[in-house]
């Protein structure tokens, strides 16, 4: 008969994983790191998509609407009209804004602007500087008024009676209105009178078409036969020399067509009676 067993409880011992305690270490640590450069790039993205919504509700808030309008360099256009052209009303917010497409709008709805330039002053202004077109002549509408012309032909106001300090382009426009524009050969016809020298200028008191020929007509009798508009500063220059030089009396004709060689033709008879 056996004596009594004891029972001892065995305990496994631990694994050897091979693996170097350092090494393990290490790992652990590169771990750790790549945790907090994570959580550091989704701080760094929260932060500025939260910078950006600041930004976006600033722009959307009432700081950057627009609270004044104002308009530099227009003499003869309407402040108002210029305004109302460029469609842009106070409250509007200043971000939503094309400058270049308020520019063009003025340009094209107001005749008498030649260019714009729209600038926004932050937080909440704009500013439209305009250049106006310089009248050079007048001509007659088929109601009886006189319609102001530009130097490119451009229709830019309606004046009841002729204005003395401008040219008369000699004709009737047919259903003329503010803004429309000359057909091409007496747009350029009119183009000849604002490159004229003040010395010519202060001689000429009209112009009148013979198809694309244009005849100016000269102060205090005459006229010049100018030819189409080309060669137009030799033209001019040579009218000038020739005004300084010959005798005004009984003047007829000064032909510059072929600039080169201009022609002096006086009246016969004017002439006689004076006895030449």
């Amino acid at each position: 008969m056996s004596g009594p067993t004891s029972t001892e409880e065995v305990v496994p011992a631990e694994a050897d994983t091979g693996v170097d305690p350092r090494f393990a270490a290490r790992r652990a640590a590169v771990v750790r790191d790549e945790r907090r450069r994570r959580l550091t790039r989704i701080c760094l993205v929260a932060g500025l998509l939260a910078a950006a919504m600041g930004v976006f509700g600033l722009t959307r808030s009432s700081l950057t609407d627009v609270d004044a309008l104002s308009v530099t360099g227009w003499d003869r256009a309407e402040r108002d009209q210029i305004l109302l052209a460029s469609g842009i009303d106070t409250g509007t917010q200043l971000t939503d804004i094309d400058t270049d497409d308020v520019a063009h709008r003025v340009e094209a709805l107001v005749p008498w602007i030649s260019a714009a330039r729209v600038s926004k002053i932050w937080p909440s202004s704009l500013r439209i500087t305009v250049v106006e077109r310089k009248a050079v002549a007048q001509v007659h509408a088929e109601d009886g008024s006189w319609m102001l012309l530009d130097s490119a032909g451009h229709l830019l106001e309606r004046s009841p009676v002729a204005l003395s300090a401008l040219k008369v382009l000699e004709g009737t426009v047919i259903g003329a209105v503010t803004g429309a524009v000359l057909n091409e050969a007496a747009a350029r016809g009119v183009g000849v009178l604002a490159q004229m020298s003040p010395g010519v200028s202060s001689r000429i008191s009209g112009m009148r078409f013979r198809d694309r020929d244009i005849e100016l007509t000269l102060l205090p009798q005459g006229t010049v036969a100018f030819g189409p508009a080309d060669q137009v500063q030799m033209k001019l220059v040579t009218l000038e020399t020739v005004l300084a030089r010959v005798d005004q009396a009984c003047l007829s004709v000064i032909d510059v067509r072929v600039p080169r060689r201009p022609l002096v033709r006086r009246d016969a008879e004017c002439e006689a009676e004076a006895g030449r």
